[in-house]
C-alpha cells in the first residue's frame, strides 16, 4: 500500500479506537502528579527541568520524568486539555507508522505482513492504557526510542541504534530487551547496507553453532557480540541506579527471587497478552452496545476492501513466502524478551486497569507474531476472500474493544468531577490543618482506570490555592470502613498510618474538632456529625461552619473539574 494510504488508515483507526471521545477525557491516577501540575509549566524552564532530572535520576528514569512535562507543555501551548490529548494521539500515530516501516523492511514484498502487524500493534488489547496521559507521555515515547532504534539498525546505522535503545532505559526500561532480537531480524531484512561492526563473519564449526544459525539465521558470534553490548549498557545504567539509590531496584528482592520472577513472568506474560485477544472479542460480542457495534461495523467496512485487495497471491518467489515460518524463532525470542524486566510488576497477568502497562512491551512482539501467523495461514488457504472477512471482523472487534475502554475513561472523569464537586460543597468550611476521610467502599468505580486512587490526597491542593500562612495544608484521604481500628491514641492525640504511595508510610495526626468524615449514601457524599468513639475516647468531628472556600483562590484544576 502507498504510504499516504497507510497514513490515513493509521490516523482513522487510531482516532476511532482510542481518541474518538478525547474531548471528554480528563486526568487519571498518576496524571495528578505528572500532567495536571505541568499545564502551566513555563517552556523557558524545560531545560532546567531536564538538568534536574539527570542530576537526581528519579527512579533511574531521568527522561521518563522529564518527557511528561515536555509533552504537556507542547500540548497546552496549543490550547486546552484537548490539545494535550492530541499530542498523545500523534505519539501513538508515530509509533504505529514506525512499526509498519520496520515490518516493510523485514518483508518488503508482503503487504499483508506489514498491514496486519501494524493493525495488531495499533489495536493491541492487552494494554488498556492508551488514553492515559502519563503512559502516552512516558511509556509510549520509550517504545518510540525502541522502534527508532530498530529502524536505524535495519538501515545499517548500528551505533546510532544502540544510542536510541539506551534512551529506553532512561525513559521506561521494559522495552530495552526487545532489542536483543535485532541481529536475528536483520538477517531477514532485504537491506544491502553492510554494518562495519559485524563485517567479521566467523564460520560456525561446532554443532551448537550450526543449530543456532539454522534456527536464527545469524552467526553465534554476531549474536553474542550484540548481547555483550546490551549487557554493558544495562550494567552502566544499573550502576548509576544503585549509586542514586533507585527504590525500585532496591525493592526487586534478592537475586533468586528476581530470577524466579523473570522465568515465570516470561511464561505468564506472553500467555496473558495472547489471551487478551480472545477476551477483547468476547467483551465486544456480548457488550450489546449500539455505539460500539456501530464502530465495529464502520471499521469492518474499512478493513474488508483492504484485506480483499492484499489477499490476492503475491508475485514473489516461493522462497520468500516460506520465510514467515523461518521468522517464528525470532518472534518467540521477542515474546520472551518482552517480559524480562517485568519482575517489578509481578505477575504480569492483569488485563484491565493501569497495571496492564506491563504488557506494553509485548505490543511489538505479539504484533510481529500475529503478522507472521496471518501470513502463514494465508499462504496455506485457497479461499482467501473468506479469510479476508475473518481478518476484517477480527480487527474491527479489537477496535470496538478499545472504544469500550474509551467510554470507561469518560465515566471515570465524570465520576471524579461529581465526587470533587460534592467534596467542595460538603466541606466548604475547610481550614488550616483540616483532615478529611472518605470511606471508599461505596464509591463508584470503573474497570479500565480508577475513579479514586492514591492520587486523591494531592488533588485538593490543585483545586484550591490555600493561603500561604496556613501551617498545614488540608488533605483528603480514602479509607476503609474499619479505619477506626487502625487509629492509636498517644500523648493526647489521635494518630493514623498514612499508606505508602509516592511517599513513605508514616504516622499522621487526626486533629480533634478539625476532622471531617464523609461517606457515600444514595449516590451522594454525606457528612457525619457529632463525635466518634475510638479506643474508648471521643474524637470530635468538625462542626459545619461558615463557608471559607469562596474566600480561597481557585487553582487551575478547579476550572477543568468542578461542575
Amino acid at each position: 500500500m502507498k504510504l499516504f494510504k497507510i497514513f490515513l488508515l493509521i490516523a482513522f483507526t487510531g482516532f476511532l479506537a482510542h481518541f474518538f471521545y478525547f474531548c471528554d477525557f480528563g486526568f487519571y491516577e498518576d496524571d495528578y502528579a505528572f500532567i495536571s501540575t505541568s499545564l502551566n509549566y513555563p517552556a523557558s524552564q524545560l531545560l532546567r527541568k531536564l538538568n534536574a532530572c539527570f542530576f537526581y535520576w528519579p527512579q533511574g528514569r531521568p527522561l521518563g520524568f522529564f518527557l511528561p512535562t515536555f509533552f504537556t507543555v507542547i500540548g497546552s501551548s496549543m490550547g486546552d486539555l484537548k490539545f494535550v490529548y492530541f499530542t498523545g494521539f500523534l505519539i501513538i500515530f508515530a509509533n504505529s507508522l514506525m512499526f509498519y516501516l520496520i515490518l516493510c523492511r523485514i518483508k518488503p514484498k508482503s503487504t499483508l505482513f506489514a498491514v496486519t502487524g501494524m493493525l495488531a500493534f495499533l489495536l493491541f488489547p492487552a494494554d488498556t492504557t492508551k488514553p492515559f496521559l502519563l503512559h502516552l507521555f512516558q511509556l509510549q515515547p520509550s517504545l518510540s526510542f525502541l522502534l527508532l532504534g530498530y529502524l536505524l539498525y535495519l538501515s545499517g546505522w548500528t551505533r546510532f541504534s544502540y544510542f536510541c535503545v539506551t534512551l529506553t532505559l532512561l525513559t521506561y526500561e521494559s522495552f530495552f530487551m526487545l532489542f536483543l532480537a535485532a541481529p536475528v531480524i536483520r538477517c531477514f531484512a532485504d537491506s544491502e547496507k553492510k554494518d562495519p561492526l559485524f563485517q567479521a563473519k566467523t564460520v560456525s564449526k561446532s554443532r551448537f553453532d550450526e543449530m543456532f544459525c539454522k534456527y536464527f539465521r545469524v552467526s553465534l558470534n554476531d549474536f553474542l557480540f550484540h548481547s555483550l553490548i546490551m549487557a554493558a549498557i544495562i550494567l552502566c545504567v544499573v550502576v548509576i541506579r544503585e549509586f542514586t539509590g533507585d527504590s525500585r531496584l532496591e525493592g526487586s528482592g534478592n537475586p533468586f527471587q528476581m530470577v524466579n520472577k523473570i522465568f515465570f513472568g516470561s511464561i505468564i506474560g506472553p500467555l496473558s497478552s495472547l489471551f487478551s485477544f480472545f477476551l477483547a472479542i468476547y467483551h465486544v460480542a456480548f457488550s450489546f452496545q449500539k455505539d460500539t457495534l456501530l464502530i465495529c461495523f464502520i471499521l469492518f467496512c474499512v478493513f474488508l476492501p483492504i484485506f480483499i485487495r492484499i489477499q490476492l497471491p503475491d508475485k514473489c518467489e516461493k522462497s520468500l513466502e516460506n520465510r514467515s515460518g523461518s521468522l517464528l524463532p525470532a518472534s518467540v525470542l521477542l515474546l520472551v524478551s518482552s517480559y524480562l524486566f517485568s519482575f517489578t510488576h509481578f505477575p504480569p497477568s492483569e488485563l484491565s486497569g493501569r497495571g496492564t502497562s506491563v504488557h506494553l512491551a509485548a505490543t511489538f512482539s505479539v504484533s510481529f507474531f500475529i503478522a507472521l501467523l496471518v501470513e502463514m495461514v494465508k499462504n496455506n488457504r485457497k479461499n482467501t476472500r473468506l479469510f479476508s472477512v475473518f481478518l476484517a471482523a477480527f480487527f474491527s472487534m479489537l477496535g470496538g474493544y478499545h472504544f469500550i475502554i474509551q467510554k470507561d475513561y469518560i465515566r471515570s472523569w465524570q465520576n471524579q468531577k461529581k465526587f470533587w464537586s460534592e467534596i467542595l460543597e460538603t466541606c466548604s468550611d475547610i481550614s488550616d490543618g483540616t483532615v478529611i476521610f472518605v470511606i471508599k467502599d461505596r464509591l463508584p468505580q470503573t474497570k479500565y482506570i480508577l475513579t479514586n486512587s492514591w492520587a486523591d490526597p494531592i488533588v485538593l491542593c490543585q483545586l484550591l490555592k490555600f493561603p500561604r500562612n496556613w501551617k498545614k495544608t488540608p488533605k483528603l484521604n480514602l479509607v476503609e470502613k474499619d479505619w477506626a481500628d487502625t487509629v492509636v491514641f498517644d500523648k493526647g492525640e489521635f494518630f493514623w498510618k498514612v499508606p505508602e504511595t509516592t511517599w513513605l508510610a508514616h504516622w499522621d495526626t487526626i486533629p480533634d474538632s478539625n476532622f471531617i468524615l464523609l461517606e457515600e449514601s444514595d449516590g451522594k457524599i454525606c457528612r457525619k456529625e457529632g463525635s466518634i468513639k475510638i479506643s474508648g475516647r471521643n474524637l470530635q468531628l468538625k462542626n459545619k461552619a461558615k463557608a471559607t472556600i469562596p474566600e480561597i483562590d481557585k487553582g487551575l484544576l478547579y476550572r477543568l473539574m468542578i461542575q
